[in-house]
């Protein structure tokens, strides 16, 4: 699981620049400019990742059961990434009221996707990842919690998000769960 920890120590790290050391960001952008800064924070996440899935087939190898999540979970599991989507899609929808009640729902619903794997999950490698973004998540909601979100402009606005998150959950759920991790979602 070495290369697993590095990667998620190296992801984890670079998107704390902006939530736990801004000053550090704005210094490191002053140095280099913003577009060579965010060449490199790219090449840097993309890395990260590499790492973390090398990780993810070196500990399927050879996994270490931690215990055994009962199947039902599952089916309640595919229900709530629908909330999951719902906070993405909240995200990128300016002007919803959504927006304006969770202040932000992409992290909620990062929180949250964190939980709900951690639910079913069974393996200790699984487990290191849903941990490690569920505290990230959770640090960073609670450095936000006091912010002042923009008001709600309409209520088309939310009926947008909830049809992108409708979308989404169903054609990650039915098509790219499976064809890119490898693990088939249940829905229903």
């Amino acid at each position: 699981m070495t290369w697993l920890f590095i990667g998620l120590l190296i992801f984890i790290a670079l998107h704390s620049l902006r939530s736990h050391a801004e000053s550090f960001r704005n210094f490191l952008i002053s140095q280099v400019g913003l577009l060579p800064f965010r060449i490199v924070y790219s090449l840097l996440t993309l890395i990260a990742l590499y790492m973390i899935g090398l990780g993810l087939v070196e500990s399927r190898n050879a996994p270490t059961m931690l215990w055994q999540p009962n199947p039902d979970w599952r089916q309640i599991m595919g229900i709530g990434m629908w909330f999951v989507a719902l906070g993405v899609s909240a995200s990128w929808v300016p002007g919803t009221f959504l927006r304006a009640r969770f202040k932000q729902p992409l992290l909620l619903a990062i929180v949250l996707w964190s939980l709900l794997h951690l639910s079913v999950s069974a393996y200790a490698h699984q487990w290191v990842i849903y941990i490690t973004i569920l505290m990230w998540g959770l640090s960073v909601l609670w450095r936000d919690w006091s912010m002042v979100p923009a008001p709600g402009i309409a209520i088309t606005r939310d009926l947008l998000a909830v049809i992108l998150a409708t979308i989404l959950w169903l054609l990650f759920g039915f098509y790219l769960h499976a064809g890119i991790i490898g693990v088939p979602v249940y829905l229903f």
